[in-house]
């Protein structure tokens, strides 16, 4: 009789196991959580993210492209009257006319880059230069 018994209350007690458990979990995470989670930091910077506003797209062409835009058109233009004040440039069809203009457009705009690049190298160069004397001036 005492085995019947016993194997009821295991019977029991495995059938109500996962009913034991979640409310051990409830109990536990109601008697341990916080009532309020206070979170400011982040969420105040993502609402101002969202918060701005991008310019419509005509307005930021206007201001980023338009003024390179408006420096090559100014270059073309000044690149054909110099071009076709050479009496060779009137020599050339068309098509040889145009093409000389961009490669000199070309030509121009390389040379360009690279007094740029040759500006920086020497800016980094004359710093190098002022660094050394400076240790030397401290080293004497």
């Amino acid at each position: 009789m005492k085995r019947i018994e016993k194997v009821g209350e295991i019977i029991v007690r495995s059938i109500t196991l996962p009913l034991r458990i979640c409310i051990g979990a409830w109990k536990s995470v109601e008697s341990n959580m916080p009532d309020k989670i206070e979170y400011q930091l982040k969420l105040k910077e993502r609402r101002k993210t969202m918060e701005t506003v991008k310019a419509p797209i005509n307005e930021r062409v206007a201001t980023k492209v338009m003024p390179l835009t408006k420096w090559f058109v100014e270059q073309y233009f000044q690149t054909y009257e110099l071009m076709s004040s050479d009496p060779r440039f009137k020599t050339l069809p068309p098509y040889n006319q145009t093409s000389c203009i961009a490669t000199v457009i070309i030509a121009t705009n390389n040379a360009l880059d690279k007094s740029r690049d040759a500006r920086k190298s020497a800016e980094t160069l004359q710093d190098i230069s002022k660094a050394t004397e400076e240790r030397k001036a401290v080293n004497e």
